[in-house]
């Protein structure tokens, strides 16, 4: 082991100056390195990453933007929807009270209808008694409808099913646009 030892120190002897010069040069070599990786790589790779990051923002300002106007958008057009809804449901509404006003109207119309002489009082009556001449009693008296009106009872009915049913179908709708429950 002291042989190996011994040679080596004389080979470090006689061949130390080349060695010195090698580790020399090769600090001088990692010190030219270091300097370009710290003022040459890291400066280029700093400013690149500075250039992608200027990108990014801008692309985000002008993502935001368009979805700043794609909002605005979305709430107009969800404005005249729901101005569409209520004038449908107010048109539906003023439908459906003409139809009704149609139908009062024929609750109200008058029918006169003849009593059957076999209704009469046929007992003599005393001055002032208006009871005997009345056509107050518990039968039930047939009355005929002009064919005319039979016809608009008919169509006004058939109105109301139409009005009820549309109703409904808006009042579903109306539900499942707004998620009413």
């Amino acid at each position: 082991m002291s042989i190996i030892i011994k040679y080596l120190a004389s080979m470090v002897m006689s061949r130390g100056v080349k060695i010195i010069a090698g580790l020399g040069v090769l600090l001088l070599v990692a010190g030219f390195y270091k300097y370009w990786e710290h003022s040459v790589y890291k400066s280029g790779v700093n400013d690149t990453i500075a250039k992608y990051e200027k990108r990014d923002s801008d692309a985000d300002k002008k993502a935001q933007s368009i979805i700043d106007l794609k909002n605005f958008e979305i709430e107009r057009i969800e404005k005249e929807r729901d101005n569409a809804y209520i004038q449908a449901v107010t048109a539906y509404s003023e439908e459906i009270k003409l139809l009704s006003d149609r139908i009062d109207g024929l609750k109200r119309m008058s029918i006169s209808a003849k009593k059957p002489e076999a209704c009469r009082n046929g007992m003599p009556t005393q001055a002032g008694n208006q009871q005997a001449n009345s056509r107050s009693g518990g039968d039930v008296l047939e009355v005929e409808i002009e064919p005319k009106t039979a016809s608009d009872i008919r169509e006004i009915i058939k109105d109301v099913g139409y009005g009820e049913a549309a109703c409904a179908q808006l009042v579903e709708a109306i539900k499942q646009e707004f998620i009413i429950k």
